[in-house]
């Protein structure tokens, strides 16, 4: 009888500790994938914001070309209006 007794302690303590080690193994699991899906999701935000800076960059050089010409367009404007002002005083002048 203590033998069948040792028997049925050892058989209990074996799958107690086999299911806990199942139910272990199972959280690690989830959380393995839990982690890996927050992984990816922050890859995907990351390849994202780099995309979203590429296109700012480009955009931004293409407005400081545009200042560029702009601002040669004004100097060239005011060029002209310096030398019509001019125009105008010494034809005033006379």
């Amino acid at each position: 009888m203590d033998g069948l007794s040792i028997s049925v302690e050892i058989f209990i303590a074996l799958s107690s500790g086999l299911i806990s080690a199942l139910g272990v193994w199972f959280k690690l699991k989830s959380t393995v994938q839990l982690q890996k899906l927050m992984i990816d999701n922050i890859d995907t935000n990351l390849k994202n914001a780099h995309e979203r800076i590429t296109n700012l960059k480009t955009i931004v050089e293409a407005n400081k070309e545009k200042n560029e010409t702009a601002v040669s367009d004004l100097k060239a404007e005011i060029s002209a209006m310096e030398m019509r002002i001019i125009k105008a005083i010494h034809e005033i002048g006379k």
